[in-house]
C-alpha cells in the first residue's frame, strides 16, 4: 500500500510539469480518417501534423477551445518540429503459479520513452526529409530517416527510401502487446530499405522491401518483403499484412488480418497473427496471436480501455500466454493526457508466471 501512495502521489505532482498525448489507432477508427491525415509518417506514428492538433483541441479536451484560439500551426511552411516523452510510474507484482515462495514485487519511476521529430519539405515539397531520434532512455538513437517522393497529380503515391518503420498491422503504441513484441514489429525495429505506397479514399496499400536486420548492418544477400493493404469505410477497415524475411539458414513468415469499427461511443480493434519460424538446425515453429481491445467513450474527454490478448505455440501442449488490460485515460488540457491502469499477464510458455502491474502515466506532446 505504501508503494501505491508513493506512486500516485509523485505522478500527481508530475501533472504540473507535462503536457502530453499519443495518437493510437482507435483514435484514426474513431474519427473515420487514414492514419495520414494526422501524421507526417505515411503508415502513422511519429510527428503530428497541424490537423491532428486542431482536431485534438476541438474533439477530445475537457474544455473545448474556439478555432481562433487553437494553437496549430507548423513553425515554417517548409520544416516543422515535434516531441514525445513518455514518464511513467509502475508497480508490478510477480510469482510462480507453482511456487508459493518464488515471488517478488518492485516499483519504479521512469522515462519510458523520448523522441525528437524533424520534417522538412524540400524542392516545393518534391522531396520529404523526416528523422525520428529516441533521446531517452539511454544513449542518442536514431528510429527514423528517410527521404519520401510523392507521386501523382494528387500526391496520392509515394516512394520512401531510408530507414523506417515496416508496414504491418496496427501499429500501436504499446510494444509489450503479443503482436508487437512477438513479431518483433514494433518501435525497436525500424529497418533499411524502400517502401512503395498509396493513398485514396477508401484503400491504402504499401509494399517494402529490406535488410531483414532491425536496422542492423547487412552482409548477406537474404531480404525482408513487408505487404500492406487496407480497405477503409466510415464505420469500420480492414486490412491484412504479409511479412518474408528469408537469410541464409533461417526464414520467417508472417500474415496477420486486423479488422477496426467504431459503433456509438465505442472503437474496436482486432487482430490475429500467424508466425512460421523455420531454419537449418531445428524443427520448423509456428505461433499464433489473437488481440482485441475495446475503447469506450465515457463522457467528453474520459475514456476507458478493455484489452485481451492470446499467444499460442504449435509445440507446446497447448500451453498459451495471455494478458489482460484496463486503462482510463483523460485529455485535460491542450496536449495533456493522463493515464492509469491494471494488466495481468499469465505465463504458462517456458516458465509458469503470474505478473500484476499497475501504472499512471503522461505523455509530452507535441
Amino acid at each position: 500500500m505504501i508503494y501505491l501512495i508513493r506512486l500516485l502521489s509523485l505522478s500527481l505532482i508530475a501533472i504540473f510539469f507535462s503536457m502530453a498525448i499519443q495518437a493510437e489507432p482507435w483514435i484514426a477508427v474513431k474519427t473515420g480518417l487514414h492514419c495520414q491525415q494526422c501524421h507526417s509518417n505515411p503508415t502513422g506514428a511519429g510527428k503530428r501534423k497541424p490537423f491532428a492538433r486542431a482536431w485534438l483541441q476541438t474533439n477530445l479536451l475537457a474544455t473545448t477551445k474556439p478555432a481562433s484560439h487553437l494553437s496549430t500551426q507548423a513553425l515554417s511552411p517548409y520544416w516543422d518540429i515535434g516531441f514525445d516523452a513518455r514518464l511513467n510510474a509502475t508497480y508490478a507484482h510477480q510469482e510462480n503459479q507453482n511456487s508459493a515462495a518464488e515471488k517478488s514485487s518492485h516499483s519504479a519511476f521512469s522515462i519510458e520513452a523520448a523522441q525528437l521529430y524533424f520534417d522538412v519539405r524540400l524542392l516545393d515539397d518534391f522531396l520529404q526529409l523526416y528523422l525520428d531520434h529516441s533521446i531517452a532512455p539511454g544513449d542518442v538513437r536514431n528510429r527514423e530517416a528517410w527521404l519520401l517522393m510523392p507521386i501523382g497529380d494528387q500526391q496520392q503515391g509515394y516512394i520512401k527510401l531510408g530507414q523506417f518503420f515496416l508496414p504491418y498491422g496496427w501499429r500501436l503504441q504499446d510494444d509489450e502487446t503479443f503482436n508487437r513484441r512477438l513479431t518483433q514489429m514494433n518501435f525497436f525495429s525500424a529497418d533499411q530499405g524502400l517502401e512503395l505506397g498509396g493513398l485514396t479514399q477508401h484503400w491504402q496499400w504499401a509494399a517494402a522491401i529490406s535488410n531483414g536486420q532491425a536496422g542492423a548492418q547487412d552482409n548477406e544477400t537474404g531480404k525482408q518483403l513487408s505487404l500492406f493493404g487496407l480497405y477503409l469505410q466510415a464505420d469500420w477497415r480492414l486490412g491484412s499484412s504479409i511479412n518474408i524475411n528469408r537469410h541464409k539458414i533461417s526464414e520467417r513468415q508472417m500474415l496477420n488480418i486486423f479488422f477496426g469499427f467504431r459503433l456509438g461511443p465505442t472503437a474496436t480493434l482486432l487482430q490475429w497473427d500467424w508466425i512460421e519460424d523455420s531454419n537449418d538446425f531445428t524443427a520448423d515453429r509456428q505461433q499464433q496471436i489473437q488481440f482485441a481491445e475495446l475503447t469506450i467513450e465515457l463522457s467528453h474527454s474520459w475514456f476507458l480501455k478493455l484489452s485481451a490478448e492470446n499467444h499460442t505455440i504449435d509445440d507446446n501442449n497447448n500451453a498459451s500466454d495471455r494478458r489482460y488490460g484496463l486503462q482510463i485515460s483523460q485529455f485535460l488540457l491542450p496536449m495533456i493526457e493522463w493515464k492509469s491502469g491494471v494488466s495481468q499477464h499469465r505465463q504458462e510458455i517456458d516458465r509458469q508466471l503470474d505478473t500484476l502491474e499497475l501504472f499512471l502515466s503522461l505523455h509530452v506532446y507535441h
